[in-house]
C-alpha cells in the first residue's frame, strides 16, 4: 500500500475506534468509499486532502505517486469524492499571480499590486479563465477524522511522514485508554465550529461567542483538543486592545466576565484588570481586587501583583503588608568592550559576540569553561531523569501516538498519578545515581522528541557534570517545579553554567576571584533588568545551596 494511503487509512481506523458513534449513516458511507479506494485514485485523494487548498487547476496539478492525474480524478469524481463545482472566486484563489494579472488585463481592470489586491480587483467577476478546476469534497469530514485520530484541534498528518524520513523520532510507549470525545454529536459539532472559527475557517469569533464557548463547556474537550487556553489568550488580547483604545470600563467588564464565566484564574488577569480599574477612576476597587488575587498568586504573578498594589496604595495614601524579601544574588561587575554594530543586540568583546557568548569566550581565556544555556540544560536534565516516568501507562495520559509528553503533564494530576515512580527517581539521585540514570536515558533515547530535551544544546558529559555538581538538593530545587507545573516553569533560570574547574583570577572583574565549584550566572548588560522569574530562581537556587550570581557587564571607562 502507498505510504500516503496507509497514513490516511490509519487516520480513519483510529478515528472510527474513538468517535465512530458520532458519525451519521451518510458520513459512514463516505468513509467506506475513502477506505475502498484503490490504485492512483487512492493516492490522489490521500495527498490532496493533506494539502491546504481544496481547489486545484487540473492542467497544472501534479501529485506524487500519480502518473495519470486525469484518470485518477475521473475515478474520484465517479465515487463522489471530487467534483468540478468551483465558483469563480474560488477559481481566482487557485490561480497563480501571473494568471491573475492576465485575467485582469483581459477584463480591463487594474492589474498592479500584491496577490490580495489582485484578488480583490477580480472579486465578483466571471468568465476570466478557461482552465478546468477540481474541488476535493468532504474535506471537513476528513479533518474531523484527523482530529479524532490525533486528538488535536489543528492536526498535522505529516507527523508519520517526518518519522519515516528520519526528520523526527517520537517516543515509543504503550497507548492507554481513557481519553474520550464529547458524548453527543451536537456537542462535537459545536466544538468543531469553534475550532474552525479560531483557525480562520468561518466568521471571526466575537468576544461574546468566545465567552459563551467557555461558559457552556464547548471549548473544554478532553485531551489536547481543549481550546480553553487559546480562548483565554484571545480574550486577553481583546482586553489589552480595549485598554489601548482608552476604553477601560469595557476592558474591566471583559476581564470580570473572563474570570466569572470563562474560568480564568484571577491572578492571571489581576494586574491588567487593576490597571484598567485605575484608568477608569476606581483605584480603591483596583487595590481590593489585587489584594484578593494576591492570596491565590504565587511566584512571578505575586510579585507583579504586589508591585501594582504598592503603586496604587501610594496614590491613595495607604500602605500594604510587604512580602518577605527574596535573597539577593551576589553581584559581579565585568568590563568588556562594547561595539556599536547594526542589529537588534550590541556586540561585545574582541570576537564581536552577544554578551552571553562574549562572557563565555572571556571565561575560556581565563581558564574556565562555560555554557550559555538558560533553561535548556536543566530541561534536558529533567527529560532524561524522568523519561520513564513521563511515559508510564497512566490511564488517559497516552491515548495517541506522536506525543512528546503525557496529556496531564503540567497539571497537579501528573505528579499525583506517578508519585511512587517520581519518589524512586529522587531516591536514586539522593544515593548518587543521577549520572547513571542520565547516561542510560541518553543511550536509549538520544534524538527522540521528549518535552524539554534539547539534544543539540548540551552534551552527555556536561549533563553528568551538571547533575553531580548540583547534587540532590540543587536538582530537586530546579526540577521539582517542572514536575508540578510543566517544562515552561524553567523560564528565568540563569543564562550561564560555569563548569567546575580551578579557582581563577578574572581580569576586568570585581570581585576578581572565581572559586573552583559550579556557578550559575545571570548576565545583564546596561539597561537590562532582572525579571521577576529570574529573581525567584536566583532566590530558590541560593536557598538550595547552589552558587548563583548576577553578573553585570559594562563597558570600560572612557580614556
Amino acid at each position: 500500500m502507498n505510504l500516503a494511503v496507509a497514513d490516511l487509512v490509519g487516520v480513519v481506523e483510529r478515528a472510527l475506534c474513538r468517535g465512530g458513534a458520532l458519525l451519521t449513516a451518510g458520513e459512514r458511507r463516505i468513509v467506506d468509499r475513502i477506505v475502498a479506494l484503490e490504485g492512483e485514485a487512492a493516492v490522489a485523494y490521500a495527498r490532496l486532502t493533506a494539502r491546504v487548498s481544496s481547489v486545484f487547476e487540473v492542467d497544472r496539478l501534479t501529485i506524487a505517486g500519480v502518473t495519470d492525474v486525469s484518470s485518477a480524478l475521473a475515478e474520484l469524481e465517479r465515487v463522489g469524492l471530487v467534483d468540478g463545482l468551483v465558483g469563480w472566486d474560488a477559481r481566482a484563489r487557485a490561480l497563480l499571480k501571473a494568471d491573475l494579472v492576465v485575467a485582469l488585463r483581459r477584463l480591463g481592470l487594474p492589474h498592479r499590486g500584491d496577490r490580495e489586491e489582485l484578488l480583490a480587483n477580480l472579486r465578483g467577476q466571471r468568465g476570466f479563465s478557461r482552465a478546468r478546476f477540481v474541488r476535493v469534497r468532504h474535506r471537513p469530514l476528513v479533518r474531523r477524522l484527523e482530529r479524532w485520530a490525533f486528538l488535536e484541534p489543528f492536526p498535522d498528518r505529516a507527523k508519520p511522514v517526518m518519522e519515516r524520513l528520519g526528520v523526527a523520532r517520537w517516543p515509543t510507549y504503550a497507548l492507554t485508554s481513557g481519553a474520550v470525545l464529547p458524548p453527543s454529536r451536537r456537542r462535537w459539532l459545536a466544538y468543531e465550529q469553534l475550532a474552525d472559527r479560531l483557525s480562520g475557517q468561518g466568521p471571526p469569533l466575537t468576544p461574546q461567542a468566545a465567552l459563551d464557548a467557555l461558559r457552556d463547556g464547548t471549548a473544554r474537550v478532553p485531551a489536547r483538543l481543549d481550546l480553553t487556553q487559546l480562548l483565554h489568550h484571545e480574550l486577553l488580547a481583546v482586553g489589552h486592545g480595549l485598554e489601548r483604545q482608552r476604553r477601560p470600563a469595557e476592558a474591566c467588564e471583559l476581564y470580570e466576565r473572563l474570570v466569572d464565566e470563562g474560568g480564568l484564574r484571577l491572578p492571571k488577569v489581576a494586574f491588567r484588570w487593576g490597571q484598567a480599574l485605575v484608568a477608569d477612576g476606581r483605584a480603591a476597587d483596583a487595590l481590593d481586587l489585587l489584594a484578593r488575587a494576591r492570596v491565590e498568586a504565587s511566584g512571578a504573578e505575586r510579585m507583579a501583583i504586589v508591585r501594582g498594589m504598592r503603586r496604587i496604595a501610594r496614590t491613595l495614601g495607604r500602605g500594604i503588608a510587604p512580602d518577605p524579601p527574596l535573597r539577593p544574588a551576589p553581584r559581579r561587575e565585568i568590563r568588556l568592550e562594547r561595539l556599536d554594530t547594526e542589529g537588534a543586540r550590541p556586540r561585545w568583546g574582541s570576537a564581536e559576540q552577544t554578551v552571553e557568548a562574549a562572557v563565555c569566550h572571556w571565561l575560556g581565556e581565563s581558564g574556565r569553561g562555560a555554557r550559555h544555556g538558560e533553561g535548556r540544560p536543566f530541561s534536558t536534565l529533567f527529560s532524561l531523569l524522568f523519561a520513564d516516568v513521563l511515559f508510564m501507562p497512566v490511564p488517559g495520559a497516552l491515548p495517541v501516538r506522536y506525543l512528546t509528553r503525557p496529556l496531564d503533564f503540567g497539571t497537579p494530576a501528573f505528579r499525583a498519578a506517578r508519585a511512587d515512580a517520581i519518589d524512586h527517581v529522587w531516591d536514586r539521585v539522593r544515593r548518587g545515581g543521577a549520572s547513571a540514570l542520565i547516561r542510560d536515558a541518553w543511550d536509549r533515547l538520544y534524538g527522540v522528541r521528549i518535552v524539554g530535551a534539547r539534544w543539540d544544546q548540551v552534551t552527555l558529559p556536561e549533563l553528568q557534570t551538571l547533575a553531580d555538581s548540583l547534587g540532590h538538593d540543587g536538582l530537586h530545587a530546579i526540577l521539582e517545579p517542572m514536575l508540578a507545573h510543566g517544562s515552561r516553569h524553567h523560564a528565568g533560570l540563569p543564562d550561564l553554567v560555569i563548569w567546575p574547574g580551578p579557582a581563577v583570577r578574572l581580569g576586568e572583574s570585581f570581585p576578581s576571584r572565581l572559586d573552583e565549584g559550579l556557578c550559575l550566572a545571570e548576565i545583564k548588560s546596561p539597561g537590562d533588568r532582572l525579571r521577576d522569574e529570574q529573581r525567584i530562581w536566583l532566590d530558590r537556587l541560593i536557598g538550595a545551596g547552589v552558587r548563583a550570581e548576577l553578573w553585570e557587564v559594562v563597558p570600560p571607562p572612557a580614556r
